[in-house]
């Protein structure tokens, strides 16, 4: 079985990611040198235009055209969508029109859960960019500042439902709640055993608080290491996490979502599992006082270059 890439892996790909787009813009095929490609990888297209119904290829052909790496090679990966050059691209809407059908068209009921779990992930993140592209322009004619100012009223674009699965309206957030958080009743705090909160760190809501978008859309074959490296990689960045030693700062998907992390115990233990190492050994120490709080604001500024 294939398996997914690791974070180190990741930084390596990442810093060929731009290389890479420039020859695929342009029409040329690419094969990355063996020597920069992490061991046992395929190179750097084949895995992102891979077809498949978790994702259409024209969905990892949009984020190799329009997915713009802003992080140095050795730090943890931060991505940007580049919303003005998709703009300006002449198919646009047409490629937008036929990947908002493929998605939709969907039938996640005969998917298998990690099939279903991708398609969820791929097709959430690009209906977000989707939805930005389609309100991109103000009246006055400049580019909207947030996700969160589409539609009548603030965060309208996550509360309506616009689009439909086999007939049923969605919201953005009723389609993550329902495909990839069981319907949860966070409220009540009764949560599904197989709940899994890493996949906060892979749905990306086009701010720049979100985690980063990802460099190639989510596999079945792939799934599970995929989640643990994005959640990695969000943990390292300081919009997520800020180690200052006695006190761990955290981001709001923390407190947002904090029942979500009940299989590992509560916050506290997911972070023993996926923050960086200097955290995870505090926590992890015998009588630890490190204390935890989420104060980190969130930043909804369009997460464009």
């Amino acid at each position: 079985m294939r398996r997914g890439w690791s974070l180190a892996e990741v930084r390596v790909a990442a810093s060929w990611f731009g290389l890479a787009v420039l020859f695929v813009t342009v029409g040329v095929a690419v094969t990355v040198p063996a020597v920069a490609q992490p061991s046992n990888q395929p190179p750097v297209d084949a895995r992102t235009l891979l077809d498949s119904p978790a994702s259409p290829h024209g969905y990892g052909r949009l984020l190799l055209d329009y997915l713009v790496v802003i992080s140095a090679p050795d730090d943890a990966v931060v991505t940007r969508f580049d919303y003005d050059k998709l703009a300006a691209a002449p198919d646009q809407e047409h490629l937008r029109e036929d990947l908002r059908r493929r998605f939709l068209d969907a039938h996640p009921g005969g998917m298998d859960p990690s099939t279903r779990t991708a398609w969820a992930l791929n097709a959430y993140n690009f209906l977000v960019i989707d939805a930005v592209m389609t309100h991109y322009r103000e009246p006055n004619g400049e580019r909207i500042h947030s996700i969160a100012d589409i539609g009548a009223k603030s965060f309208a674009v996550f509360d309506d439902p616009w689009f439909e699965v086999q007939g049923k309206a969605y919201s953005l957030n009723s389609f993550e709640k329902h495909f990839l958080f069981h319907d949860v009743d966070r409220e009540a705090k009764q949560i599904p055993e197989d709940l899994d909160p890493r996949l906060h760190f892979a749905l990306v809501c086009a701010a720049r608080s979100c985690p980063p978008l990802w460099l190639r859309p989510f596999q079945p074959q792939t799934l599970d290491e995929d989640l643990t490296t994005v959640t990695e990689n969000a943990l390292q960045l300081p919009q997520h996490l800020r180690d200052e030693g006695r006190i761990v700062h955290l981001g709001k998907i923390f407190e947002w979502y904090e029942p979500d992390f009940a299989a590992y115990g509560g916050v506290a233990g997911f972070l023993e599992r996926f923050a960086p190492p200097d955290v995870r050994k505090a926590l992890a120490a015998k009588g630890s006082r490190v204390k935890l709080v989420t104060d980190i604001e969130w930043d909804w500024t369009l997460n464009a270059p």
